[in-house]
């Protein structure tokens, strides 16, 4: 007998290995499957991106000496030089209020006046001093900004994106003049400039790592220490050692960065830049200029990117040891107003080389008038070569071409020359400032075809996965069939059919990678239409038939949410109020929700918990919706809770502090009663939620306390804070992402109990009482397995509940603690969707609304569709320095579509939760993984017809004053959150077939 019972046990472990086999064969292809929308999907947004964010074409003519723009002889390089050498002092976020006392004293920060020098000089001695206010044309990136200040050109938005991994800079610049000139260049600073310029450019250079904003000193600091015996002292400045001195503080900008600029750490830092000034200026000699600036300014939290008044304001001081310089200060008494791109000609004619070939600034009036400020011939000089230049630029240059109106400037002041020249040169800067600002309307170059392209691909993906998302009768029973019968059409079709459509797209003017790619994704599109239009002939699939009356309104309902969403992104007003707006639609849903739980039958044994549901999903929807960050444009209608105050402290407030440690408490007891509901509760569920993951989170409330006890004035400089901050951060990173995946992946651990209970008594005693039928229906033993109603579910949620903790760690507390309610409220949508029979009602309705709710949360966590809104110092939480690139991104990205990675991989809990594995059919893994495949389609179609809208939505309004501002960085978080989310649904597919497997692995127990 036990060799017969051993002998059935080795014939089980072998039927589920053979059929774990047969399911995972069965996995790939469908991950194929979906893989290829991937694609499809990826093809899309590459096409239309290539089209719609075209860096402007760049020019690679340089200026030279002997070519002087307009004609006749050289001279001395274009312009008399007036000085031989110059000291750079570039001071990172130099906001222009941090030089100058505000308006009102009642809104005085630390930050306000803190640089005093430059002020106090300018007030003093306004011939040798000359402070302005320099606006720096967005986006703020420091890389762009450093682009703008030594080729005089403007920066295009799509180059904001390569702020963390520069291009050497390709156009004509004034580092490469001054080079060629025979200038020696010293520099010290920030490593960005030795990405920009090459290794020839500098005669010494001294880089720091510039990406590490919780260090606020080494940078500064090792400036000073390379440089100091360079400008330190007259005689160090005698030297013939260098004649051009760059150097870049970063100080200043990380102080804001990890901060706010209304802090004693900001007012500290502009102290040791305001004695750098003072050192530099009692260092100069007669021959030697001065030049202080910032490259940027910073918002209210220290952050920078965007296009606000704050960010845009800079500062700019220049100083010369003799008298140099015409009055600078306006009737109002304030300093006047200048470019950044306007300190290019205006460094390249004071030293004496030429003006940069792709420049569209002009001279600053102030250094070429003199002391008198009457010397117009010497303006008229400056501003005559410099729009000589330009107009050779325009003439060279496509987007220019065909202008007649501001041509007619340009001869105008060329007819003007000659007469008065204070009149002429007033003419040049008429026509300079006109060019200016029509290179400012057409920054960006568009590709029609392109984006035609990219939206046509966008039709495809979005009609093939619908196809697939209305699922086919009978369809799940051979997936395994089916599946790979569509890819070999796809991969066979996209060759046949693809190589002539990019033959015609090449044909039509496309570019040829472009035009590959495009023919590839139509051609494979016909292959997957062929495949399903043969399947449906030879197996007669009809479509699911459509629901009953009594039911149409769920699906009504999903389409109205999706059609409502994207409806936004055709009006400027509401995508800058989407984050109400979406608040809005979601606590709709849950009305509606309400309305049909009270409209159940009064003997519903349900009908009480739905409304009760139904009641938690309006207000966690409302709960969430109070913490926000405030863009720009919503000023002064709205009201940050995001961050402990509006000026945007990285301080969490007590009470933010004690949501996350409740939050890290509670949040393991709600799941706990979700999956009391099942009976699931058991097995790995108890130690893996009620230990492991409340420990997680526990340490994540104290890493944050940490953090913040950090930036606290009470607590500065203490050393143990950071180290212990990035041990438990990387801890907590070995758990979630590694330790805990891998144990997952092993071991499945199920959340299930066996009672076994010994049935021998009661069949003796129903023999002696003569109850042959009761004894002869009992078993000797008898076995219950708890919580098997829900073994798929349970399952699957605690590899959820891993990469819950990973989001946790990166998410700011306000944003923790709104997370924590995205989990619970996703529970509360499952629990809706059994009682309302959602699964046959409206299949797609809970992923739509699932997805809806990382749009709605990714606000609800302190975001907005800004580059401003970026919560960069996230980006060390996992490391302290830049030496490796891969975690900082990791942390970024999980921070900011945090929300949108939870739910893509809750999604397979839409179709696993409260599903048991059927003992009699095998192929119930199977009919699973083609619903989990549904669920995964169902919630891409969301997130892509976002993508789509968006992209379509920035085509049509390419030309809208606010496109830059509103609608391109609307589409490109769409598209962001449409490549992430695709991802991290493979990874939900993978989860779900190791969860499978283990199933089953126990398939004996289940029999």
């Amino acid at each position: 007998m036990a060799r017969k019972h051993a002998d059935r046990f080795v014939d089980d472990k072998a039927i589920a290995r053979a059929r774990a086999r047969q399911l995972r064969a069965a996995s790939g292809f469908v991950f194929l499957l979906l893989g290829w929308f991937g694609a499809l999907v990826a093809v899309a947004i590459a096409l239309f991106s290539s089209g719609f964010l075209l860096s402007r074409i760049v020019l690679d003519q340089r200026s030279e000496c002997a070519a002087v723009p307009g004609g006749g002889k050289a001279g001395e390089c274009w312009h008399p030089k007036a000085f031989d050498r110059a000291v750079v002092v570039v001071i990172d976020a130099l906001r222009y209020d941090f030089l100058v006392p505000p308006a009102d004293e009642s809104l005085r920060l630390e930050c306000h006046d803190a640089l005093r020098a430059p002020l106090e000089l300018a007030t003093a001695d306004p011939a040798r001093a000359a402070l302005f206010r320099f606006v720096a044309d967005p986006p703020t990136t420091t890389i762009q900004r450093l682009k703008g200040l030594t080729t005089g050109s403007l920066p295009t938005f799509v180059d904001a994106g390569s702020n963390f991994a520069a291009a050497a800079v390709a156009e004509d610049n004034v580092v490469d003049q001054l080079a060629a000139a025979g200038k020696r260049i010293v520099f010290a600073g920030d490593d960005t400039w030795t990405q920009l310029f090459g290794p020839g450019a500098f005669a010494a250079a001294f880089p720091f790592e510039s990406f590490n904003v919780p260090d606020l000193d080494t940078v500064d600091r090792g400036i000073e220490a390379h440089l100091n015996g360079t400008y330190g002292s007259a005689a160090a400045l005698a030297s013939r050692d260098w004649d051009v001195l760059v150097t870049h503080f970063l100080g200043v900008d990380h102080a804001g960065h990890r901060f706010g600029p209304d802090h004693p750490a900001m007012r500290a830092k502009l102290a040791e830049m305001d004695a750098v000034v003072r050192r530099a200026v009692a260092a100069l000699d007669d021959r030697t200029l001065l030049v202080v600036l910032g490259d940027h300014g910073m918002d209210a939290r220290g952050d920078h990117g965007g296009e606000s008044a704050l960010e845009v304001d800079a500062g700019l001081f220049l100083y010369a040891k003799r008298p140099f310089f015409a009055p600078t200060t306006s009737a109002t008494g304030a300093p006047p107003t200048v470019d950044q791109i306007d300190l290019v000609p205006t460094l390249a004619l004071l030293l004496g080389v030429p003006v940069p070939y792709s420049n569209l600034g002009a001279p600053i009036a102030a250094a070429f008038l003199g002391p008198t400020g009457k010397n117009h011939g010497n303006q008229l000089a400056a501003a005559r070569v410099t729009a000589r230049q330009i107009a050779r630029y325009r003439a060279a240059h496509p987007s220019f071409r065909g202008d007649g109106e501001i041509a007619a400037l340009f001869g105008l002041a060329e007819r003007a020359d000659g007469r008065d020249p204070a009149a002429a040169a007033a003419a040049y800067a008429r026509f300079q400032q006109a060019s200016l600002a029509q290179a400012r309307a057409i920054w960006a170059r568009f590709d029609a075809l392109e984006m035609a392209a990219g939206l046509a691909v966008f039709a495809v993906a979005l009609a093939a996965m619908a196809v697939y998302a209305c699922g086919f009768a009978d369809a799940e029973d051979s997936i395994t069939d089916f599946a790979p019968y569509i890819l070999q059409h796809v991969a066979t079709y996209g060759g046949a059919a693809g190589v002539p459509v990019a033959a015609a797209a090449a044909a039509a003017g496309m570019r040829y990678v472009p035009a590959a790619a495009f023919g590839l994704a139509v051609g494979s599109a016909a292959g997957y239409g062929r495949a399903l239009f043969a399947l449906r002939r030879m197996l007669h699939w009809p479509l699911v038939a459509a629901p009953a009356p009594a039911l149409r309104s769920w699906p009504a309902l999903a389409a109205a949410l999706v059609l409502a969403h994207t409806a936004l992104f055709w009006s400027n007003s509401y995508v800058v109020w989407e984050d109400a707006s979406a608040a809005f639609l979601l606590a709709t849903v849950g009305v509606v929700f309400f309305v049909a739980a009270v409209r159940l039958p009064a003997d519903h044994g349900r009908r009480r918990a739905a409304i009760v549901y139904a009641l938690v999903f309006v207000a966690a929807t409302q709960l969430a919706a109070r913490t926000r960050v405030c863009r720009e444009e919503q000023l002064p209608h709205c009201v940050s809770t995001f961050y402990s105050s509006e000026t945007a402290s990285p301080m969490s407030s007590p009470f933010t502090l004690a949501k996350i440690f409740v939050s890290a408490v509670v949040l393991p007891y709600v799941l706990r009663y979700f999956l009391g509901l099942s009976r699931s509760y058991e097995g790995a569920a108890s130690w893996w939620i009620g230990i492991a993951m409340r420990t997680a989170l526990l340490c994540v409330a104290v890493f944050w306390t940490l953090d913040t006890l950090e930036v606290s004035p009470a607590y500065a400089g203490q050393v143990a804070f950071p180290t212990a901050k990035l041990v438990l951060a990387r801890l907590l990173l070995g758990v979630s992402l590694v330790g805990g995946n891998m144990a997952w992946f092993r071991s499945c651990p199920l959340c299930l109990r066996v009672d076994m209970t010994n049935n021998q008594d009661r069949i003796k005693r129903a023999v002696a009482e003569g109850d042959l039928a009761t004894a002869n229906k009992l078993a000797p033993v008898s076995v219950e397995i708890i919580g098997f109603a829900n073994t798929y579910g349970s399952l699957y949620l605690l590899f959820v509940a891993n990469a819950f903790v990973l989001l946790a760690i990166v998410a700011k507390p306000a944003a923790g603690f709104n997370l924590a309610l995205l989990f619970g409220q996703t529970l509360v949508l499952f629990e809706l969707a059994e009682v309302f029979e959602l699964d046959a009602a409206a299949p797609a309705l809970v992923p739509v609304v699932l997805s809806f709710l990382g749009s709605v949360y990714f606000f609800a966590t302190g975001h907005q569709a800004t580059m401003s809104a970026i919560q960069w110092d996230t980006a060390f939480i996992f490391n302290s320095s830049a030496s490796s690139r891969l975690l900082p991104a990791l942390a970024v990205v999980l921070n900011s579509v945090g929300p949108q990675v939870f739910v893509a991989l809750a999604l397979p809990l839409a179709t696993l939760w409260k599903h048991s594995p059927s003992p009699k059919d095998f192929r119930s893994s199977e009919r699973l993984l083609y619903g989990v495949s549904l669920a995964l389609v169902r919630g891409a179609l969301y997130t892509t017809a976002v993508a789509a809208t968006t992209a379509a939505a920035a085509a049509y309004f390419r030309r809208h004053l606010m496109l830059w501002k509103i609608f391109a960085p609307r589409f490109i978080l769409a598209q962001l959150v449409a490549l992430v989310a695709g991802g991290v649904g493979v990874a939900g597919l993978a989860g779900f077939a190791a969860a499978a497997a283990a199933v089953i692995g126990v398939y004996d127990v289940f029999k």
